[in-house]
């Protein structure tokens, strides 16, 4: 089973849990249902996933995309361990400005749905850190 916990401070955006089931030879966790996520988060489709590798200390973003261009994002931390910033931005929001983080992990499996017009940056706690995103929008720079 997936879980969706909206954020009780900034609308549209969701911390996503799945439950692992585990043993000796590892685990398994059911990540994504187009139709659960569509019913609950946002019916718009993915058109692109995207991949990054980077070691402790790296700093990626804050990226925005505005307009047209905009992305609503599902990143997730698979390997190593990761601080997740987003910023709303969205100028017609009453959370404008305001910001959150989130720690994202290889251990505690979680994804963070990032709508669109929020800037969206990570920073690297581990050695490495290998992390996954899909995208709504093709990429635009």
């Amino acid at each position: 089973m997936i879980h969706y916990q909206a954020d009780p401070d900034l609308a549209g955006v969701y911390l996503i849990e799945p439950d692992c089931y585990g043993d000796a030879r590892g685990y398994f966790a059911e990540t994504y249902r187009t139709a659960d996520f569509a019913a609950t988060v946002s019916p718009r489709p993915w058109v692109q996933e995207n991949e990054s590798s980077s070691v402790r200390g790296v700093l990626r973003g804050l990226h925005l995309q505005r307009g047209e261009a905009s992305q609503a994002k599902l990143v997730r931390c698979v390997v190593g361990e990761i601080i997740d910033l987003i910023v709303d931005l969205r100028r017609d929001s009453a959370t404008y400005g305001q910001w959150r983080s989130y720690h994202l992990s290889e251990t505690n499996h979680r994804q963070l749905y990032i709508p669109r017009e929020f800037a969206h940056g990570f920073l690297v706690l581990s050695e490495q850190a290998k992390f996954l995103y899909k995208v709504d929008n093709g990429y635009a720079p």
